[in-house]
């Protein structure tokens, strides 16, 4: 009962309770910076080839496009109709390949310029383990080639003893995350390759004729009238059915416009 009145007595005379001091303020956390974007694509200038090249001795087939023409999508679908029908003798895996022009031009085009190329003109070349590349003329600073790239495609540029090449970056399951290696080729020509073949590609375009007097796919294409698709075809594979084998070392050129295709002569028909 005493220890009690004592209680009651401190309170009354107004004793300091206990308290409890609080923390003191924290320093907000600081935010994380903010992802530097990519520098803009610069727009690289169009140019012209001095030869249609680079077409590698190798090449099964070659087609210069003139992307300014204004029948380009006409004459994709006139290739498309020959190679559905098999109205032209052409060998399988060169239709198979035409074939797919129509929905492969415009997407091609749109990549590229994404990485800041709008040619006037594109090569397809047929290679000889039956992949394809396409070429095109530009004239572009190779810094500006090299920050386009990055900024576009999310690929890096870095020389080797065949020239600049970027090769596909491989994605989280380690396959390649773009559908395409580049290469550049000379001072003003760059070519877009399937990824992983880059090296292969550039070892090709090294190669030298066997017979220097012997007409090229790129001559054959260069004696045609101009037109929005010039197409040189050798002839030694297997061709569609019902064709006759044409004679060794054929070399088949057609021009090809909306209005449909075009021979200098009966080899390719």
């Amino acid at each position: 009962m005493r220890r009690a009145s004592l209680l009651l007595l401190g309170v009354a005379l107004g004793c300091p309770s206990p308290t409890t001091t609080p923390p003191p303020p924290t320093e907000p956390e600081p935010a994380p910076p903010a992802a530097e974007s990519p520098p803009p694509v610069q727009a690289c200038a169009p140019a012209a080839f001095a030869a249609v090249a680079p077409i590698p001795p190798s090449a099964r087939a070659a087609a210069l496009l003139d992307t300014t023409a204004p029948d380009l999508d006409g004459a994709l679908a006139a290739v498309k109709a020959v190679t559905d029908d098999g109205a032209r003798t052409l060998p399988i895996r060169i239709a198979f390949s035409l074939g797919q022009w129509t929905w492969q031009v415009p997407l091609l085009r749109r990549t590229l310029e994404q990485a800041g190329f709008v040619p006037d003109a594109l090569l397809y070349v047929a290679l000889p383990d039956g992949s394809s590349a396409w070429a095109w003329p530009q004239d572009c600073d190779l810094d500006a080639v090299r920050q386009n790239l990055a900024s576009g495609w999310g690929m890096s540029l870095r020389n080797t003893a065949y020239g600049a090449v970027a090769t596909a970056p491989l994605g989280e399951d380690g396959t390649p995350a773009f559908a395409y290696d580049f290469v550049a080729w000379g001072a003003t020509a760059y070519l877009v390759v399937p990824a992983g073949r880059a090296s292969l590609v550039t070892q090709l375009l090294a190669e030298r004729p066997t017979d220097s007097a012997a007409a090229t796919l790129g001559d054959h294409i260069d004696a045609l009238p101009p037109g929005p698709i010039r197409l040189a075809v050798r002839m030694d594979d297997l061709v569609t059915p019902g064709a006759a084998a044409p004679s060794e070392g054929t070399i088949a050129s057609h021009r090809v416009d909306a209005q449909g295709w075009a021979a200098p002569d009966d080899e390719g028909r």
